[in-house]
């Protein structure tokens, strides 16, 4: 067989998201699909799609055989992460996605999680994912059905992406992986240039003194784990916000100028009980992309950051947690501060 020429570029393979409403039922109309615009193409971790069990024969020989190795994608959970930049549309999915509820009113959405959010594991209250992996080469493409967004990284960087957020998302499955499939990428919603940039971060508040800050991210995990086989062995439903007893996790850090507001943060982290309202704010006055990040920080560190040209900085890493009734973290897409 002659050798074969082709060659393809990473930038050929394209990653799509779109929610589904039944569990264990993809979804095929390709308009559905949500594109997300990524800097990297997704890792499929294949390795956690099957199960596999190696029991050598008591057969006289001492070399292991083919028929000795026994795999299975039954009981398996598939893990995809993927990773890229923000726009509007990409991110109200992926928050509905992590959050596990969303609160809509006519001027914005909301996505939080308080004192109030309880688990969920019945699939007409959640919210889950088939992932279209669009691969280069006809019908090669992978399908994962029924993924939930358990872990979702928020990241902000002056000197990366050219100043906009970005994202970090993995997704699991308990469900067989598809992989002969064919998608159509030009039948996508495009990710679109509704970006989270530098020019529109209008507000960096913390514990009620406006910052100087160059960085910051947020790390959610909800938990998300797999219930139940089927006749088949797959996963019969998904449990969110209650794995290991620590329900629904945020945590978060940002780096402050140190000057006469930020000085007392090696305070808050000494004292027992401290709680630090962190307050962001990007796009202010656009009606549609307005992004309001709300959190209230358990402070664990504020290192000093010598290493900065633009001065002495505080790297302030911090637990979310409800105070209250107030919520532990909240996101807001739309035009209302609540």
């Amino acid at each position: 067989m002659a050798i074969s020429t082709a060659v393809y570029s990473k930038t050929q393979f394209r990653f799509a998201i779109a929610k589904e409403t039944t569990f264990g039922t993809s979804i095929s109309t390709q308009s559905s699909f949500q594109e997300l615009h990524i800097t990297e193409p997704p890792t499929l971790d294949t390795a956690t799609a099957v199960v596999t069990d190696v029991t050598p024969r008591i057969d006289g020989t001492a070399v292991l055989a083919i028929s000795d190795i026994y795999k299975t994608q039954a009981g398996a959970i598939t893990t995809v992460t993927v990773s890229g930049i923000l726009t509007t549309p990409v991110l109200e999915l992926l928050l509905e996605g992590v959050f596990q509820n969303k609160s809509t009113s006519s001027a914005e959405d909301t996505y939080e999680w308080d004192y109030l959010t309880e688990p969920l594991g019945d699939d007409t209250d959640q919210t889950f994912f088939t992932l279209a992996l669009h691969d280069p080469i006809s019908a090669e493409g992978k399908e994962v059905t029924s993924a939930f967004l358990k872990t979702l990284e928020i990241t902000w960087d002056a000197g990366s992406n050219g100043g906009r957020a970005s994202f970090s998302a993995t997704f699991i499955s308990g469900l067989e992986l598809g992989i002969s499939k064919t998608f159509t990428p030009g039948s996508w919603s495009t990710p679109g240039t509704a970006y989270f940039a530098t020019t529109g971060l209008d507000g960096k508040n913390v514990s009620g003194y406006d910052v100087v800050t160059n960085n910051f991210s947020f790390t959610l995990d909800n938990g998300a784990t797999f219930w139940g086989v089927d006749a088949d062995g797959f996963a019969e439903g998904c449990t969110v916000g209650a794995a290991g007893g620590k329900g629904y996790t945020a945590s978060g850090s940002i780096s402050v100028k140190y000057d006469p507001n930020t000085r007392s943060l090696i305070d808050s982290v000494l004292a027992n009980g401290t709680r630090l309202p962190i307050w962001l704010t990007f796009n202010d006055g656009d009606a549609n992309n307005k992004l309001y990040i709300s959190a209230y920080g358990a402070p664990d560190s504020a290192n000093y950051n010598f290493g900065q040209d633009a001065g002495v900085f505080r790297d302030l890493a911090f637990t979310c947690a409800a105070y209250g009734s107030s919520e532990a973290i909240r996101f807001v897409v739309g035009d209302n501060t609540p």
